[in-house]
């Protein structure tokens, strides 16, 4: 397989963007030409008769936890009579752990999404070892039949466009940071607006910071507005004592990344992750991430980060006072980071994804 046959894999596995729309009511007007062009018929329970044909009948990959429930019967019937291979793809189980962060219709289609997956999938690929954990309890309490699965850790290298090249003269950077609001030192939180990232502790926690008295940093929360957060957003708006305190922006590719570089750390209070992006991503750029306690951001960071429970704006506040005021105990942070953080580039995360297809796929 080519290295550009290999991204174009992860692509569609990380994303899940493949949707099996057209496998209607029939065994799939899709399925029957792609059965005779690749000769599934005379293979040995629909396997292919070679190694190329994977990634395209052998491996499917879905998000489709809003396909109808003909269509997955459909399915499941096509895949015993067939024989093809199926895998899913789950990123985490919010809707399940917590759903009183998400809307109503996300949690009445996501336990019978889980249903079906767990019947259908030979593969279930996971976003870290703790959505595995999570998705095994659920299947085992649940009575559902629990599939192959994997733990996938997503890639957190970072390409550099030729468009962020102009940025890193001095100047460009001061004038993109005084554009956005930022006025000197500032903490980062990147991730979208929604009650799961737990932006109001963080908000409830600045308040605190401002009792002090003392030169304390900016707060950005990057990131695109979510769900639930009416109240919220409207409180940080009408709030005058956090005014060109708290900065809440949705920037671009190339200013998140001089977000990112000119921080002094960054802090994620999220409740629940999957596999984290933004923590990697904060270790990639070498900043250290004040973290909320909980075990996929633990999974993630171990030792190179310190944690703090959810809900514990007190200790929030003390914390990030400590480390902007504190740069050697940050520089020791940043050090330790340089040393012995591994990034999981995604040419690694193919190439696992890859061996756990070939697994399933000749899996007698």
């Amino acid at each position: 397989m080519t290295k550009r046959q290999v991204w174009i894999l992860t692509a569609a596995v990380c994303l899940s963007t493949i949707f099996l729309a057209t496998v209607n009511s029939s065994h799939g007007a899709l399925l029957t030409p792609m059965i005779a062009h690749y000769d599934l018929a005379s293979s040995q329970q629909g396997y292919p008769n070679s190694a190329q044909n994977i990634g395209c009948i052998a491996a499917m990959f879905t998000s489709l936890w809003v396909i109808g429930r003909l269509r997955k019967q459909t399915l499941l019937t096509a895949r015993k009579e067939i024989g093809f291979k199926y895998v899913s793809i789950v990123y985490d189980f919010t809707p399940i752990l917590l759903p009183q962060v998400h809307q109503n219709a996300t949690i009445e289609h996501y336990i019978p999404f889980l249903d079906f997956i767990s019947n259908m999938s030979d593969l279930i690929l996971y976003g870290g070892e703790t959505a595995r954990k999570d998705g095994i309890a659920y299947q085992k309490k649940a009575g559902l039949p629990i599939p192959l699965s994997a733990a996938i850790k997503f890639g957190s290298d970072i390409s550099q466009c030729e468009d962020t090249e102009p940025y890193q003269d001095g100047n460009e950077t001061k004038a993109v940071l005084k554009r956005l609001g930022i006025k000197g030192p500032y903490v980062l939180s990147v991730g979208t607006l929604e009650i799961r990232k737990n932006h109001e502790t963080l908000y409830r926690a600045y308040l605190r910071m401002l009792e002090r008295d003392e030169d304390i940093p900016q707060m950005v929360f990057a990131g695109h507005r979510g769900w639930k957060t009416e109240d919220f957003v409207g409180t940080l708006s009408r709030d005058e004592r956090v005014k060109g305190k708290i900065l809440w922006i949705t920037p671009t590719d190339e200013e998140l990344s001089i977000l990112y570089q000119n921080c002094e750390f960054t802090i994620l209070a999220s409740l629940y992750e999957g596999w984290s992006l933004t923590l990697p991503e904060s270790f990639w750029y070498g900043k250290f991430c004040l973290c909320c306690d909980t075990p996929a951001l633990k999974e993630t960071a171990g030792a190179l980060s310190e944690y703090v429970q959810a809900w514990d704006e007190k200790t929030w506040s003390e914390r990030i006072c400590y480390y902007h005021s504190h740069p050697q105990a940050l520089a020791d942070r940043e050090k330790a980071i340089m040393e012995h953080w591994h990034p999981i580039s995604w040419e690694e995360c193919a190439g696992h994804v890859l061996s756990k297809l070939e697994e399933v796929l000749y899996h007698e």
